[in-house]
């Protein structure tokens, strides 16, 4: 559950460090980060959590995004700029890898019932 709680797009997580390297412009990061966050709590809905835990969740996570956006830690070095298939790439990773945390959520949740 730790690690899909660290793909949430909020500023620190590494959700959100990805997403700001995928993402070649502002309403692209934004786009993103709330299907990443929809995502998220699509897995949390069909594990059994209660809709209104989800609610307060995403606002916390939304809200948190929020303050933290303006205060990244700012790399030692400057990063070099990725090509487009690189971006795909890394998009293609980063579902892959919450694709994975997801099942595994989801296989784990049914196993207590």
């Amino acid at each position: 559950m730790f690690n899909i709680a660290n793909l949430v797009p909020v500023w620190k997580f590494d959700g959100g460090q990805v997403l700001r390297q995928i993402c070649p412009g502002p309403i692209a990061l934004a786009l993103a980060s709330f299907f990443l966050l929809s995502a998220f709590l699509a897995v949390g809905w069909r594990a059994g959590f209660s809709s209104g835990f989800l609610l307060a969740a995403g606002a916390v996570f939304s809200i948190l995004s929020l303050l933290t956006m303006g205060s990244g830690i700012k790399p030692r070095y400057e990063l070099e700029p990725i090509r487009t298939v690189d971006r795909f790439a890394i998009a293609c990773a980063l579902l892959a890898v919450f694709v994975i945390h997801g099942c595994g959520v989801l296989w784990a949740s049914a196993q207590l019932l």
